[in-house]
């Protein structure tokens, strides 16, 4: 019995197996936000200048855009605020790192997770390899 059938609500069976699916899909999609994306949200200025110089220097050179943080927002992924406590298995052996060290993550841990291993003080670029030989 599903943890949904136990708890009064009744799905059928195929009912979970698709919404497993579609949270297996956003939750690869989202993963992925963060190795394509999340180095762009990092905090790599130590100076601080963008406080120093003037808003328009500041908006030219400034890759933390609002498109980008949306990106890495879990909304945007599908997700709402009642999945964050949520528990998510992720055993899908493509994802290495960071998502491949424990099995079973809240959507809280692993977006915090992500966030402290992408968008701190050293930014992480996982995808983009620009030479391969």
């Amino acid at each position: 019995m599903s943890a949904i059938q136990q708890s009064g609500i009744g799905a059928s069976p195929a009912h979970d197996l698709s919404q497993c699916q579609a949270d297996g899909m956003k939750l690869m999609t989202y993963v992925r936000a963060f190795y394509t994306h999340g180095h762009l949200n990092a905090d790599v200025d130590p100076l601080e200048l963008d406080k120093v110089y003037s808003a328009d220097l500041v908006e030219k050179f400034n890759t933390q855009s609002s498109s980008i943080k949306q990106l890495l927002d879990h909304h945007t992924h599908g997700f709402s605020e009642l999945d964050l406590d949520r528990t998510f298995t992720i055993d899908y052996t493509h994802f290495s790192g960071l998502v491949s060290t424990k099995e079973k993550w809240t959507l809280r841990e692993l977006r915090d997770e992500l966030t402290k291993a992408y968008c701190g003080k050293i930014g992480l670029e996982y995808m983009h390899i620009p030479d391969r030989d």
